[in-house]
Order: C-alpha cells, then sequence, then structure tokens
C-alpha cells in the first residue's frame, strides 16, 4: 500500500512532512492540485485548509483509501469533525493504535460537503451575552419547519434553531441530548432548539442539562436518520450556517452518503452501521395552535402547554366539575357531619367532615375555565359550586333550626371573623391543590389542603346564622367561605399560567379578573383584620402589666379572645403563689380594664402554684 503526505502549498507543511518521515517509512510528498491523481487502496497523510479538503473530498470520495488528517491552525472544521487532536504528536498517537476507528460516510448539504455542524434557523444569538441574548429573545419569532426524514417520518414544529452533522461529531458536541449507541457513524444527528418561553431559553443556554440517557429538557428535540429535508412552512428563507459560511436557501437537504474514502477519526465507530431512525419530539410545540402562536408572537416569559399535555387535566377537572351522584352525597354526609361536630364543640368531627367535602373539585375546575376562558367549563363548575353552596346552607340550616340549641360554641365562633391570614392559607391551598390536580405523581387528593382549606365548617356555619336568622353570625363566617374559595381559584389560577395550560390570547383579562376578585374580598378582610390587631395589642399590654405593674408571685395570661356580635369575651388565668384578698383581686380586675376595650367581657379564672 502506498503512503503519501499531501500537501497544501500555502501552509507550512515542512516541519509536519519531517516528523512524519521519522515515524512513517516510504512516505512521499504530494503537492495538492487539479492534475492530482491517486492510486487506490494508498494512506494518505493530508494537510489541508478547510475549504480545500471539501475540494479533496468531491473528487476523490470513490477512491478507496485511508485518510489521515495532519492538524494545523487552516483546519479547525477538519478537527471538529473527526475529533482529531490539534497537537501532531496526539493525532500521530491516535492514528497508530490498533483501536483507531475510520468514518466511510460524510455528510452532505444541499450537495456540499459539511464538515462539523451545519445549523439552520437563528443560531447566531446563542453566541451573545446573557443580556444581549434576552434583549434577541425577546424580539425573536420561531421558525414553522417541517422536516421529513429518509424514512419519511414528517414533523412540523416552530423552531429557533437546528444544529444538525454526522452523528459522531454532534453526538460528542451535545451529549446530554442523545441516548448512548453502538453507532456513531453512519446517520445525520440533529438537535432541534425550541424554547416556548424566554425562561425556558434562557435555561437551554445558561444551564447545565440532563446527564446522558436522561429525558429531554423542554425545548429540545432530536432526530437520527440518513437523510433530513428541512423547509420553512410559510414559504420564507431559512438562514443556512454550512462551513462557517452565512447562506441563504428555501430547503435544506442533508444527505449521510457513504463513500470509498476511510477517514480515521477520534470518535468511536463500529463496523455495524445501524440504519434505524430515532425521532425524539415529545418536548416541541408540535400542534397547529402552537406553530402558529410562535410563528407569529415573540416567545412569552412562560411556555404555553400543549393541547395534547393539557387533555387529561383538562378532562380530569372537567369530570370534578359535574355534580354526580357520588359528589352530592359526599357533599350531603360531609355538611351533616361538619354541622354536627360545630354544635358538639368537636375538632375531630369537624376534620372528618373537612376529608370528606369535595368542593375542592369545582373550585379548582373555575380557576381553570378562568384562566383558559373555557365557557363550557366555567358554566358547569358555577352550576356545580352554586348548588352545592345553596345545598350545604339549606341543610345546615334545617338543622339548626331543628335542633334545641341557641349557643355559639367556639368552633362556630372561631370561623366568624376571617382576617387576611385566612386568605393567605387560601391561597396556599389553592397553589397546593392546583400544582396535585396537574401533576399526576402528586394526585389531586390532598387531605392536607382540604383540612387546611376548611371549606365545608365556615359554609356550615352560615347556614346555622340562616336557621337562626343571626345574620351577624351568617355574614361572618360566609365572608371566611368566599375568601377560602376566591384564594383558590386566584391562586390556582397563577399556578395553571406559570405551569403553561393557561391561554395567551386572554391571559390579560383573567389577570385582571384575577385582582378584580382579591379586591373585592381584600377589603372586608383588612377590615376584619383590624379586630385581629386589636386582639394582639391587648396580648402585647397584658404582657406589659406582667412585666411592670404586677408582682412576681401574680402572672395574668389570656386564655381566650372571642367575638360574639358585639361584644369581645375575654378570658384571663391569674395564676398566684398564695391567697389573694379582696383588694388584690379588685386592683388585678382594674388593672386589666385598663388595657381592655369598652365592650370586653372580662372571665377571670384564679390558679394556684404550689411549690
Amino acid at each position: 500500500m502506498a503512503t503519501f503526505f499531501l500537501y497544501q502549498e500555502s501552509l507550512p507543511w515542512q516541519e509536519s512532512y519531517e516528523t512524519l518521515r521519522s515515524t512513517v517509512t516510504d512516505i512521499e510528498a504530494l503537492r495538492y492540485g487539479d492534475e492530482l491523481t491517486l492510486p487506490k487502496e494508498s494512506s494518505v497523510y493530508l494537510m489541508l485548509d478547510d475549504e480545500t479538503f471539501i475540494d479533496f473530498v468531491q473528487k476523490f470520495s470513490s477512491t478507496p483509501s485511508q485518510l489521515f488528517i495532519i492538524p494545523c491552525k487552516e483546519n479547525p472544521l477538519q478537527q471538529e469533525a473527526f475529533a482529531i487532536p490539534p497537537q501532531l504528536s496526539k493525532a500521530l498517537a491516535l492514528y497508530t493504535q490498533k483501536e483507531c476507528s475510520y468514518i466511510d460516510t460524510i455528510v452532505r448539504c444541499n450537495e456540499t460537503v459539511a464538515l462539523g455542524c451545519v445549523r439552520i434557523g437563528k443560531s447566531e444569538i446563542i453566541k451573545k451575552g446573557f443580556f444581549s441574548y434576552l434583549q434577541a429573545l425577546s424580539k425573536v419569532h420561531l421558525l414553522p419547519l417541517h422536516i421529513a426524514t429518509k424514512e419519511g417520518q414528517e414533523i412540523q414544529s416552530a423552531t429557533l434553531f437546528i444544529e444538525a452533522g454526522n452523528e459522531a461529531t454532534l453526538t460528542k458536541r451535545r451529549l446530554a441530548f442523545f441516548k448512548a449507541s453502538d453507532n456513531q457513524c453512519s446517520r445525520i444527528a440533529a438537535v432541534i432548539y425550541a424554547p416556548r418561553s424566554l425562561i425556558q431559553a434562557l435555561r437551554l443556554r445558561f444551564f447545565r442539562h440532563n446527564a446522558e440517557n436522561q429525558p429531554l429538557p423542554d425545548g429540545i428535540g432530536v432526530l437520527k436518520s440518513q437523510a433530513l429535508h428541512i423547509a420553512s412552512l410559510d414559504g420564507s428563507p431559512l438562514d443556512l450556517h454550512l462551513n462557517t459560511k452565512l447562506l441563504s436557501t428555501k430547503t435544506v437537504e442533508l444527505v449521510a452518503q457513504k463513500v470509498s474514502l476511510r477517514i480515521a477519526t477520534g470518535s468511536r465507530c463500529v463496523k455495524a452501521q445501524e440504519s434505524k431512525e430515532s425521532i425524539r419530539i415529545q418536548k416541541l410545540p408540535t400542534s397547529d395552535e402552537l406553530i402558529n402562536f410562535y410563528a407569529k408572537k415573540h416567545l412569552p416569559l412562560l411556555p404555553i402547554a400543549d393541547e395534547q399535555d393539557f387533555a387529561e387535566l383538562f378532562s380530569k377537572l372537567r369530570q370534578n366539575a359535574k355534580m354526580g351522584i357520588a359528589y352530592s352525597v359526599l357533599l350531603i354526609i360531609s355538611v351533616l357531619m361538619a354541622t354536627t361536630g360545630l354544635f358538639q364543640n368537636a375538632a375531630p368531627t369537624i376534620i372528618g367532615a373537612m376529608i370528606l367535602a369535595p368542593l375542592m373539585g369545582p373550585i379548582v375546575a373555575l380557576a381553570m375555565a378562568a384562566v383558559r376562558f373555557d365557557g363550557s367549563l366555567f358554566r358547569q363548575s358555577i352550576k356545580t359550586l352554586i348548588i352545592s353552596l345553596f345545598l350545604a346552607l339549606m341543610l345546615s340550616a334545617t338543622f339548626a333550626y331543628l335542633l334545641p340549641f341557641f349557643h355559639v360554641t367556639n368552633q362556630m365562633a372561631m370561623r366568624t371573623h376571617p382576617t387576611l391570614l385566612d386568605l393567605a392559607v387560601a391561597i396556599l391551598a389553592g397553589i397546593a391543590a392546583a400544582y396535585g390536580y396537574a401533576n399526576s405523581k402528586v394526585g389531586e387528593s390532598l387531605a392536607g389542603v382540604a383540612i387546611a382549606v376548611a371549606l365545608v365548617p365556615p359554609l356550615c356555619v352560615a347556614g346555622i346564622g340562616i336557621g337562626w336568622a343571626d345574620w351577624g353570625l351568617f355574614m361572618g363566617s360566609f365572608l371566611l367561605f368566599l375568601a377560602n374559595v376566591i384564594g383558590i381559584i386566584v391562586a390556582a389560577g397563577v399556578v395553571f399560567y406559570l405551569m403553561g395550560f393557561a391561554s395567551q390570547k386572554y391571559a390579560a383579562a383573567a389577570f385582571f379578573i384575577k385582582i378584580l376578585m382579591l379586591s373585592f374580598i381584600i377589603i372586608p378582610l383588612w377590615l376584619s383584620t383590624q379586630s385581629f390587631v386589636a386582639e394582639e395589642q391587648i396580648y402585647q399590654k397584658i404582657a406589659t402589666l406582667n412585666k411592670n405593674y404586677y408582682p412576681k408571685h401574680i402572672r395574668v395570661k389570656i386564655a381566650n379572645i372571642v367575638q360574639r356580635g358585639d361584644i369581645l369575651e375575654v378570658e384571663a388565668d391569674v395564676i398566684v403563689a398564695k391567697d389573694l384578698n379582696s383588694v388584690t383581686k379588685k386592683e388585678i380586675i382594674r388593672e386589666l380594664r385598663s388595657v381592655l376595650p369598652t365592650n370586653a367581657v372580662l372571665i377571670i379564672r384564679y390558679e394556684e402554684t404550689y411549690n
């Protein structure tokens, strides 16, 4: 087998040739030119710049020969495409290894040999810094593309750009996106970048992605095929970055062509040439709705969910919005149980009613209807919610009217003065409920959420107020119920928006509606919170009395403060170390009355301590 050193006269080749002569016997130097001919089955060491190498492959692709690339400053694309070390000594060490691999497939892009990777689309923005990249992204539209593989698979998506090339080259460059494969040299590989939001695009650009063989990150798709046809869906020209040149073209044809040349490579290749196609596009926007949206509008801050992703959640919410037999039975049992527990002043019974109550379903469905502006789901969920409300009020009111009890228990009283803290609890519960519905691994049956937000007990207290004709009791507890409902709807709607399930078309209107709902409930809650603040002031004043006025053997502790209509009941425990005379007791009462509001009723219990 003849051995040649093929050089380009414009390159500093002499030193490399002398090095080769000391390690390779019987090597002959040949200058590359138009008149060059190569005998078959030759071993050729090439020192050519990238453009000349492309010309060489075009001319001699059918000549059976072994090629060894000599690295230099003028052939960086060859070094990248065939994983050749930039140092001559390391390259020669690679070529002398018994395990040295050879590639006999080249990638042609629009009939031109492609070295390294080609990029189709707006790939130039990835070279920008953070703020320049963000600014460019805020003005960009995704490209609506049609991709066809050799085996006839057709893909439509909206993409930022596509990176494609020889499988060995691209797999090495984007290892995090490809599964391990025995074949590394016979197909074209492509990575499709299609971020659906600014947040997603920033994550893809600046943060490390999943390791090899892990699920693809959102906005990434990968293909492997022996040929790809890429064209714009709207007929607009495409930017093509090919061998350092920027071209404009309407279509891109990528073909993995088998050649007689065997090019030594640092990539791992095998003799068994796998040709089966691989397509992983689950994380790309592929529906017509999303393709049209991203082709016409700038990237939103947050992603939009595909209808296929949304279908399962939407079906679940639609089902939970219906008032079926099971829903009605659970509602009736929970209302009766909660009402009984309220009269018994039994917290465990009330907690059991909270867990049984199915009201969370239609409320979360209503939140989704609000962010999607889905009329059908809105009508169904609001119908179920209103019927549930009237049924719960009627049952609890009838229960209260028939029972011979007319005193307000502590469990009732504690649900008649809602504050902004109750709204905060409802908002947190709405976040948890929406995330549970959207995430199948969590599930929507979150007992803790049901207990925390307590939808049924305040509604039952409102019904008791109707049964007793106590409108103060009704208004306070019904306000708590409304605060819970509005808090859940607003928070769940925000979560659905953040998870991409909202409609961008109506996002502004949905946001405005949420602000109105919060404004509607925050004002009365803020007024109610003032009484809560006043109660806290009582605690602080009692602490001051203990510190500055009462002797060490006397301590006053507030046991409970309950608002009953216009009357504020304050229960205080006076802890003493010895018997108190009447004068001391009157002094304690006088000091306590001085820090309480005029509408307060003081209830005192004396407790003695013994050493």
